[in-house]
Formats: C-alpha cells, structure tokens, sequence
C-alpha cells in the first residue's frame, strides 16, 4: 500500500456499520475474506465498510504492505495524536524510498514494530554522516528489528568510508539483497563485517551490468560466513507480454558459479528490469530469489 496516495481513505471511526446476519461461521467468513482482499488495496477498502468484522478482519491485510515514498504529506504523522501511530504497528513490509531524513525516519522505524521485511533506497546514504544518531542508518536501537532487508541502488563503499558502524537496522538480519551501484562487489565486505546475522546474499543486477562485476573470487574468500550468495540478472523483455517468467535458468554452470560452490546465477526476465519496482514481490515471496537460487545450486550439483 502506497500510504501517500491512500491517506485520505484511512479513516474508518465514523463508518455505520450495517447490521449483516451471520449466515456461515466467523472462522469460515475470516478465511474468504481473507483471501478475496489479498494484494488488493481497492478491495480492500471496500471490504471494511460491509461490516465492522470485515474491518477488523481486513485492517491488517491493507497495512501488511507499506510503501513511504514522499515526506512532505507525512507532516501529520508526526504532529498527529499518537494513537495514529498504531496503524503503523501492523505493516509487515516496510519500503522507505524517500531522501534521508533522521527526524521522519526514526518515527517511522519506532513506530513500524513488526516489519519483517525492510526495504531502502542507498540515495539516502548521501546524507548520513559518522556522528548520526537518528534514522535509517543510525546505530541507536529503534523497533524495527527486520530478518530480511533490501537494499536498491547502493554505494557500498559508502560505509567503509565514513567508517560507519552496523546499523541498527541490520542488527537481526538474516537475508540480506543489494543492489550495488559499484561493479567491484568486494567493496561489500566491509558491510557484512559489520553485519555477521547476515547467512544469506543476493545481489541485484540489471542486464548487463551483471556480466561486468569483478573480484568476485576474493570476495567469496573474505566472506566464509555466508551460506548462500545470489545473483539475480533482471533482464527485461524485448516485447511485453501479460505474465512474467521469474526464473529462466536453463544453462550451464556459469564461471561465477565455478569460483564457488555457494553461489547460484538466476536470470529472471521481466516485463520491467527495475530491481526496486519488484519490491512487493520480492518481499512477499512471489518473486522467491533464495528458493530459485537454492534449486540453481542443486541442479548444478546435480550435474556433476
């Protein structure tokens, strides 16, 4: 849910709820419910006003996916009371794609409790310096404890120069995805040094930048600790179709995958090549690039 473009929706206090029969049981509604409103905003919305059951039922649903992708409409959040905070508390999927700001982002962190998956754009990294103690990258614990973060168009070098320590943020990560702005992925190793939850490493490229990565040797050397590393090539169609094809890895072993036996190439072909416009996909799990590239790694060895 993109909350900018929905906020004038969000205000159900002063609905009338009418009076509907309970013609099948309450866990039988839940469960159609449930699965009519999924991964759609509008129906949504419109489930919450059949019945005040339906709104509560719904509710999370809507907030399970939430996208900030502008400041200056949020002025409400912060200057407003703060049991509208609470609607926050149920995002599951959080992606903050806006420039950095330590006052916002720190109220949307403290306020997002149980988000599992965070995604951030690394644009915001150039406003962050050694001596920040607020927001996305600030060392101070926050509420957002995320297991999965995402990573779009980051300059990794960036926290080795200005010595950064681990950010808060990636203190309970497990599954970490990057999309590098460099092509010299060693340049991530100071990142995961300072983050050691991470066991898990996808790396998001868009075609063909993929093919011009190097020191990819040394830096599955330095790097023993991770279990997995992926690398996703997002190459985009030459003629749009309605559907998308997530995994198209029929291939050989490639000579990335021969420098070490934990790493899996997946090419993944879609209608936009854009690593950040397939955010909800990848944190639901539609798009699921740690079981795509788990199976590469087993076909490869399979073949040995």
């Amino acid at each position: 849910m993109d909350i900018i473009s929905t906020s004038h929706s969000l205000r159900f206090s002063n609905l009338a709820y009418p009076r509907i029969p309970p013609f099948l049981p309450r866990d039988l509604q839940l469960i159609i419910v449930t699965l009519a409103v999924r991964g759609d905003r509008k129906r949504c919305l419109r489930f919450m006003k059949v019945s005040r059951d339906f709104a509560v039922w719904v509710r999370p649903l809507l907030y399970e996916f939430v996208h900030i992708s502008k400041y200056l409409q949020l002025c409400w959040f912060v200057v407003a009371r703060r049991e509208r905070l609470t609607r926050f508390s149920m995002a599951r999927n959080l992606f903050i794609s806006t420039p950095y700001d330590s006052a916002f982002d720190a109220y949307v962190l403290n306020a997002c409790g149980q988000v599992q998956s965070l995604a951030l754009r690394g644009d915001s990294l150039r406003g962050v310096t050694h001596l920040t103690q607020r927001g996305v990258w600030a060392t101070v614990e926050v509420a957002c404890k995320p297991s999965s973060v995402f990573l779009f168009h980051t300059n990794c070098e960036l926290f080795q120069q200005r010595h950064m320590a681990s950010p808060a943020i990636l203190r309970n990560c497990t599954h970490l995805a990057i999309e590098p702005t460099s092509v010299d992925i060693r340049c991530i190793s100071y990142l995961l040094n300072i983050t050691p939850t991470v066991t898990h490493l996808a790396l998001l490229f868009t075609y063909p930048r993929l093919y011009a990565i190097h020191n990819a040797k040394e830096f599955c050397e330095e790097n023993p600790q991770l279990s997995s590393i992926v690398l996703c090539h997002f190459i985009q169609r030459s003629r749009p179709t309605s559907g998308d094809l997530w995994a198209i890895t029929s291939f050989g072993p490639h000579g990335f995958e021969q420098l070490d036996s934990r790493v899996a190439l997946v090419e993944i072909l879609k209608n936009r090549s854009a690593c950040a416009s397939h955010w909800r996909a990848l944190a639901c799990g539609s798009l699921d690039i740690w079981g795509m590239g788990k199976a590469r790694r087993e076909a490869i060895d399979g073949r040995a």
